[in-house]
């Protein structure tokens, strides 16, 4: 479980001639992740900078502006990441540091971070960051007035986002039930919130759970069965991103994308199909959420690119070697998730919204899709265009991935059984 972590920031002016000023850090913790401040460093320290704690506050002394101090946290649950505070030509600027490893000591990031020209952040409003341990880190800064500065920083579980956008989507369809699985029990008591609000009469079960908890996972579904029935939809939404290339990985960390965006799919995908066995000629759909970024070279994505990939031929298996069950590659679009918003070269289109992928999941799964099955589609294209082209999609086996000679390869000759 992640911590949910709030800190908050104020300076005072003192009004004297050297303006000095003062930047009080409290820190809230509301869940049984713990954050511990591993280390505190001042840099540019103009007429003296100090670190004092009182009251359970952490507090920054500055004897005037071009000033900084920088905390680093370390979590019980592996994240390390800083919050670096300060005054700039009068004015308090914040920024934050995450994914670092164990040697990213704040004495040697701090004057790197500073000298970097990284304080030219906007001083007020939402900066945020997404770690590679699923958490986010999102800084809120007000200035009160020329003398007071107010700002919350929340340390918390990443990208529920599009887990509500599609239960939203599945309650306004009146859908009888929906199961909703997570690590975050919050995050899981909010969706089912909202989800009670719009449809009153669906059934939501929340199971707190990891998608790499195999047991876990099976048991889950056990419980679905048993207090829901039969699932008719799955949806594959875990996912996890380190933004490093090959030379930059750990053989760990460049896994772990694998274990959790490939073999959580699994995991929970078996889970799945065994619970609709006894009923297999009723129609089922899959949908597994993929990415654009499944058809390009992108740099620092790779090990999230391959996972991608993975995810995409084996959609593509489901598709042949369970052909009642219509399983479809889903890219949920530009959506400012928090893994979304770290990557520098998509951040400024990220205008699609969690509605628009939650209502493109329910209409896949309602009446026939089957000739989209095994293949990808994304939610801002035009369905009815998508609907029009059926035929042309099918004999060309379109929107699937492979090598191609011509115009196309008719799909039963792709799909190469034993």
């Amino acid at each position: 479980m992640y911590a949910s972590t709030n800190l908050l920031l104020e300076y005072a002016d003192t009004g004297s001639a050297t303006m000095s000023y003062t930047i009080r850090l409290r820190i809230e913790n509301s869940t049984s992740d713990t954050l511990t401040v591993v280390e505190k460093t001042c840099w540019y320290y103009a007429n003296g900078c100090t670190w004092t704690e009182q009251d359970g506050q952490h507090v920054l002394s500055m004897g005037g502006s071009g000033t900084s101090g920088m905390l680093r946290f370390k979590s019980s649950s592996g994240d390390l990441f800083t919050v670096v505070v300060g005054m700039h030509n009068y004015n308090p600027w914040r920024g934050l540091l995450v994914d670092l490893r164990e040697d990213d000591t704040a004495l040697k990031l701090h004057p790197e971070y500073y000298n970097g020209g990284k304080f030219s952040h906007p001083p007020e409003g939402v900066y945020s960051l997404a770690t590679t341990h699923g958490a986010k880190v999102a800084v809120n800064l007000q200035r009160k007035d020329e003398n007071e500065v107010f700002a919350v920083l929340q340390y918390s579980l990443a990208d529920v986002e599009t887990l509500s956008g599609f239960a939203i989507a599945f309650a306004h369809a009146k859908a009888g039930a929906i199961a909703l699985l997570g690590r975050s029990a919050e995050a899981l008591a909010e969706t089912e919130k909202q989800v009670k609000e719009i449809s009153p009469a669906t059934r939501v079960l929340s199971v707190v759970v990891d998608v790499l908890d195999e047991d876990g996972i099976n048991a889950a579904f056990e419980k679905i069965v048993d207090q829901c029935g039969i699932p008719h939809v799955l949806i594959n939404n875990a996912g996890y991103l380190v933004l490093e290339t090959i030379a930059e990985s750990t053989i760990d960390s460049f896994w772990k994308v694998q274990e959790i965006n490939v073999k959580g799919m699994l995991i929970v995908t078996k889970s799945f199909l065994k619970a609709i066995e006894s009923v297999p000629e009723r129609e089922r759909f899959i949908l597994n959420l993929t990415s654009v970024s499944s058809q390009y070279a992108a740099v620092t994505m790779d090990s999230y690119t391959i996972s991608k990939v993975a995810v995409i031929k084996f959609t593509e298996f489901l598709a042949a070697e369970y052909p009642s069950i219509t399983s479809i590659n889903l890219d949920p679009g530009m959506v400012a998730t928090d893994m979304g918003v770290r990557v520098d070269i998509i951040a400024p289109f990220l205008f699609d919204t969690v509605a628009l992928v939650g209502g493109a999941a329910v209409w896949l799964c309602s009446g026939d899709k089957k000739f989209l099955s095994g293949r990808y589609v994304s939610v801002n294209w035009d369905v009815d265009e998508l609907e029009r082209r059926k035929d042309e999609i099918m004999e060309k086996n379109l929107l699937s991935s492979g090598l191609r000679r011509g115009s196309g390869v008719p799909a039963d000759e792709l799909v190469i059984h034993p």
